[in-house]
């Protein structure tokens, strides 16, 4: 039976020998590759706020390493600072670095830190900070770009300082400036006033008629006419005045009293009314009718008997009347049933 052929241990020896190689190899470069593509870079940290009325960021750079290992791959003599603005949607103009400092890894310190005051552009909301290593590490490696070299977004501080207050308001809409020109004050609200006149005509000579006015709660100004023609004015009454006005001697005429146009007391005066009395004149007195009389009871004729007893004895007789009638007719009633009998 035919065997398959095999290799020769030489032969065997030699590929194994071949595929170690690749294998080590292999492990080489991955050990190579591996550590450069997380390395020779730097790495900042940010932190801003408000300081009085400045927006400060404090920052710090460190060499790739942390500040644990040391040697010639972690040092660099050129390492740069930059800041970056940007608003909610990203980086404001595209990254726009400015540089905010500069220093180096040393074997004395792999890392250096600043405070910079800045100002941030017009719509910035946010801000970090960006680090790059410029010069060639001190193994000679050049840097390697990584995300670590620039840290998170950090959201810019309001206004810093002391706030100027708002501008001042309408006292009495909110809605207007101060010196807004339909910022008025409204009309006050009206106010309960009660006012009250009479009129009195005196046949005195000379002849005139009073006028007493009252206002309770506010001033009032009354005005009197005479036949409409206005002869007096009373203004800003308050409590009480008073007026006197002439009136015509000859005719008869009309006097009367208003406050913003609503007639408040009117009289009628007439010269005609007026007595002369003993060579006095004056006012009429109204005649005085009397009383009806209350009609008269009837008077009953006197006979000496008082009505009391005429009731009694009209009483009595009509009892008397009525036991003859029944007598009367029971007897009636007897002698029938008798003659029925016989």
């Amino acid at each position: 039976m035919p065997h398959a052929p095999t290799d020769s241990p030489p032969r065997l020896r030699r590929r194994l020998g071949a595929a170690a190689a690749l294998v080590t190899a292999l492990l080489v470069g991955l050990v190579a590759v591996a550590p450069s593509a997380l390395a020779y870079h730097p790495e900042p940290t940010a932190s801003v706020a408000c300081v009085e009325d400045a927006v400060v960021l404090d920052w710090t750079t460190t060499s790739w390493g942390g500040p644990e290992l040391w040697g010639p791959d972690f040092y660099n003599e050129d390492v740069r600072v930059y800041v970056q603005y940007g608003d909610a949607d990203g980086p404001l103009g595209g990254l726009t670095d400015i540089e905010i400092g500069s220093g180096a890894f040393t074997s004395e310190s792999l890392s250096f830190s600043g405070t910079t005051t800045i100002t941030p552009p017009e719509g910035a909301t946010q801000v970090r900070v960006h680090s790059e290593a410029l010069a060639t590490w001190g193994s000679g490696q050049a840097s390697i770009a990584d995300p670590m070299q620039t840290t998170d977004w950090l959201a810019l501080p309001g206004e810093c300082g002391d706030v100027p207050p708002p501008p001042p308001v309408c006292e009495w809409d909110p809605q207007l400036p101060a010196d807004d020109p339909e910022c008025t004050p409204p009309p006050p609200p009206p106010m309960e006033i009660d006012v009250a006149a009479s009129i009195t005509y005196a046949c005195d000579a000379p002849r005139q008629a009073t006028v007493d006015v009252t206002s309770t709660g506010g001033a009032s100004t009354f005005v009197v006419l005479v036949d409409g023609t206005v002869v007096e004015t009373l203004a800003d009454v308050e409590g009480a005045a008073r007026a006197s006005v002439a009136v015509p001697t000859d005719v008869a005429s009309q006097v009367t009293v208003l406050v913003d146009g609503t007639e408040v007391a009117v009289q009628a005066v007439d010269p005609a009314e007026c007595v002369e009395v003993g060579g006095v004149v004056t006012q009429p007195v109204p005649p005085t009718t009397a009383p009806p009389a209350p009609a008269a009871a009837p008077v009953l004729p006197r006979t000496g008997v008082s009505s009391g007893m005429l009731a009694v004895v009209a009483i009595a007789l009509a009892g008397l009347g009525a036991v003859f009638l029944t007598t009367g007719r029971r007897a009636a009633l007897v002698e029938s049933e008798d003659r029925r009998r016989r």
